[in-house]
């Protein structure tokens, strides 16, 4: 088993959990990272308007994202068989900063800062 690290988003953080609970958090969070960052679970590709710009994405972590992400991918909706989820106002940096907050990156910077570009 390798040494586990906290993301660097959560260093020097005060997390208010007792230790047990963070430590048994963290690894999670680091698995999870782990998961979703796996090429096999990149099972949709994601569009991005007229652009034509596009990149392959967790299905699973997008409906995690949103209800409606979740009820196009997993229900009976075209985007569900054609694994294809056509973005029209979004851009793709955006995106991608979405995508690496939720999966605990930070290559698009700080953890605030990014968050505050998507939102």
């Amino acid at each position: 088993m390798g040494i586990y690290r906290a993301p660097s988003f959560l260093q020097g953080q005060a997390v208010l959990l007792n230790l047990p609970f963070r430590m048994h958090f963290l690894i999670f969070l680091l698995q999870l990272n782990d998961v979703l960052g796996s090429s096999d679970l990149l099972d949709i590709d994601v569009v991005f308007g007229d652009s034509g710009e596009s990149l392959r994405a967790s299905g699973f972590l997008l409906s995690l994202l949103s209800k409606v992400w979740h009820k196009e991918l997993c229900g009976g909706f075209r985007e569900a068989t054609e694994r294809r989820l056509v973005l029209e106002d979004v851009l793709p940096s955006s995106f991608k900063k979405l995508m690496d907050l939720a999966c605990c990156h930070s290559r698009s910077g700080v953890m605030a800062s990014g968050l505050r570009e998507v939102v």
